[in-house]
């Protein structure tokens, strides 16, 4: 059996963000309160906001979309994070 979420052990929220309203989550595991954010669409503050309290670890990236990936520069540089493509 394979869980796939664990509401004690991970948090889940999603933002909708920038001019064509993209999703961007973020994940948090509630006993380490590492973090990563999948997809960067925009308004990089505020999904550092979001990140408060945690240890963002990673960016991953769906696909490499501008709505995707408007404010992965700016979130990078930032967080000090690598991004990771999912293929």
């Amino acid at each position: 059996m394979v869980r796939i979420v664990n509401e004690k052990d991970i948090l889940l929220e999603r933002l909708v963000l920038g001019p064509y309203e993209t999703n961007c989550y973020i994940v948090v595991c509630n006993k380490t309160q590492h973090s990563l954010v999948v997809d960067a669409p925009a308004d990089a503050s505020k999904i550092i906001d979001t990140l408060q309290g945690t240890i963002p670890r990673y960016i991953l990236l769906t696909h490499d979309h501008y709505d995707h990936t408007g404010t992965l520069a700016s979130l990078r540089t930032r967080l000090k994070v690598p991004p990771i493509p999912l293929r």
